[in-house]
């Protein structure tokens, strides 16, 4: 049996977005951020369709460092199937990519390190005392390229008419 003291316990609960105040940090409905994948996973629904876990780092604001999850999900219900495919091809994973009919950890790992504009949203949990679910809305910014060149001096003289 592994153990871990408390230290390493709390270390982990951090990671997950899970603050000491219990549960994880919330955006406030309508609040607007820019926000980048930090984690995805992977896990199967109850009815055996594919649902992603996607952990989100706040980039910008006064809550710059903060971090929460969202679930997409996918199911048997067409139009929860389009708000799930616009999420993550907001993501990165667009129509050429799911195309090429990848593995679900093949999404996953696609989803990490993309950037958008978040809107936080909330919508109704019919289920008696359940929470508000996320309905949060994902605009894509363009990934930067990891390598590019340094810009060129004009040469000296040079005049630009605008």
């Amino acid at each position: 049996m592994t153990t871990m003291g408390l230290k390493d316990l709390y270390a982990a609960a951090e990671k997950e977005g899970i603050s000491s105040e219990g549960g994880g940090w919330k955006p406030v409905s309508g609040q607007i951020f820019l926000a980048e994948v930090a984690r995805s996973n992977t896990k199967k629904t109850a009815a055996g369709f594919d649902a992603f876990g996607v952990q989100f780092t706040v980039m910008d604001g006064d809550d710059k460092g903060k971090s929460f999850w969202d679930n997409i999900s996918f199911s048997a219900n067409a139009f929860g199937n389009g708000k799930a495919f616009g999420a993550i091809e907001a993501l990165g994973c667009d129509k050429t990519f799911i195309d090429a009919d990848p593995s679900a950890d093949a999404i996953a790992a696609k989803l990490v390190g993309a950037q958008v504009t978040i809107t936080a949203g909330y919508r109704d949990n019919k289920k008696e005392g359940g929470s508000p679910w996320n309905d949060h809305t994902y605009v894509p910014v363009e990934r930067v390229p990891e390598t590019f060149a340094a810009p060129v001096a004009a040469p000296s003289g040079a005049e630009i008419d605008l």
